[in-house]
């Protein structure tokens, strides 16, 4: 499996440069335009003067693109930050006029991104994009998690808390963190699972989230996370007290398998749209069932890639809630009732559902490689069908040899 540090070097060599097709890309956990390379040249590209999605601009230096480019927005969920990059000057071509003057001529354009949504959608439709889907953090988890497979794997019933949650960013589009753990304090439920949540991220404070006009949390949400909240003398901890990008990397086996679930707080939860990243996969690679705090449809997108998920021992129905408000509720419903069993209950339960948990386990680091793989390479190919010779590529070839 190629490595996260060569993965847009090695796709430009396996299908973007046989089409004669350059690309920018952003350095792994940056989503600065300070962080965008490209192909086309050696450094990252300076700051423009006006990033805005409503006046067209180009970048410094006027890099023009005067052939087929590919732009990889596929680290994160799509947000203003990447669409007001992608739709400003990088979309358009100026070469000059014999007056002196510039004219725009679009070349293709492909939007390599990692994601199913309506937003996506209009940006493909707005800008002309070809839409080149695949599952990006799939390949992040495999790369990150590819050594966990030699680790001792504590696969029996012995745990000490019934679940665990770990959040890091709390405000903007994680502000639903807060209503989640808010929820669990309120009914008494902290000291039967491990919780890590700060008080405030780079955003501000979970006060400032509380009384923000703009905050997604509904009034009922924000009164009782700042009742609740109010009598935490600090932020909950599981492990550190000092969390950075270096976090999502690693699985800290000990404490995932103190406790029976995992509720996975995901990036996107308010947006209508499928995308996971690699905290789905912490719990399967731990051994673990999960509960997923994610928009709704997201299980059944797992389920999508062969996984499978826990409707046998809990309500999943939470996964078609559209409504993000009762969402949280129903999740925390879950977790409540498992909180409930007694500790025999708990070892049934698991003994049951280690076929789903031993399926997880095995598919992360078997076929799913090679599903993903295949997705990724095939879409590209129907992304340039028509446009290219068909006989530039060789694409079960170039499957396989990504898969390895």
């Amino acid at each position: 499996m190629f490595s996260l540090d060569k993965f847009y070097s090695v796709l430009y060599y396996h299908l973007l440069k046989p089409c004669d097709i350059s690309y920018d890309y952003f350095t792994f956990g940056q989503i600065s335009i300070d962080h965008l390379h490209s192909s086309d040249y050696e450094h990252p590209i300076s700051r423009p003067a006006d990033i805005t999605h409503k006046k067209i601009t180009c970048y410094k230096n006027d890099y023009a693109r005067y052939g087929n480019h590919t732009f990889f927005l596929d680290q994160e969920p799509l947000s203003q930050v990447y669409i007001d990059i992608c739709v400003n000057g990088l979309l358009f071509l100026k070469p000059p006029t014999p007056f002196g003057g510039t004219r725009f001529k679009r070349h293709h354009q492909i939007l390599a991104n990692s994601e199913i949504s309506e937003i996506k959608d209009a940006l493909v439709k707005d800008f002309l994009f070809l839409d080149w889907y695949y599952f990006s953090h799939g390949f992040i988890a495999l790369d990150w998690y590819r050594d966990y497979r030699y680790l001792l794997i504590d696969k029996s019933s012995c745990f000490s808390k019934v679940f665990i949650m770990y959040n890091n960013l709390i405000t903007k589009n994680r502000s639903y963190r807060l209503g989640i753990v808010a929820d669990l304090l309120d009914r008494g439920l902290r000291d039967q699972g491990l919780i890590s949540m700060p008080l405030e991220d780079k955003n501000g404070s979970y006060v400032k989230e509380v009384f923000d006009p703009k905050s997604f949390l509904s009034k009922e949400h924000k009164r009782q996370i700042l009742i609740t909240f109010k009598s935490l003398s600090g932020p909950l901890l599981i492990d550190s007290e000092e969390v950075d990008g270096t976090f999502s990397a690693r699985i800290n086996l000990g404490d995932n398998q103190k406790a029976f679930w995992h509720i996975v707080s995901e990036t996107n939860f308010y947006q209508s749209k499928l995308h996971l990243t690699e905290k789905i996969f912490k719990p399967i690679i731990s051994y673990r069932p999960f509960v997923l705090a994610g928009y709704a449809g997201n299980l059944r997108y797992l389920r999508s890639y062969g996984f499978k998920t826990f409707g046998d021992f809990i309500d999943e129905s939470y996964d078609l809630e559209t409504d993000s408000t009762q969402r949280m509720r129903m999740i925390v419903d879950e977790v409540e009732k498992l909180c409930q069993l007694t500790p025999a209950q708990q070892k049934e339960m698991f003994e049951a559902m280690r076929p789903i948990l031993e399926h997880n386990y095995n598919h992360f680091y078997g076929s799913f490689k090679k599903i993903i793989v295949d997705e990724m390479v095939y879409g590209f190919g129907e992304c340039v069908n028509g446009w290219i010779d068909d006989s530039a590529i060789d694409y079960p070839a170039v499957a396989a040899k990504l898969a390895q």
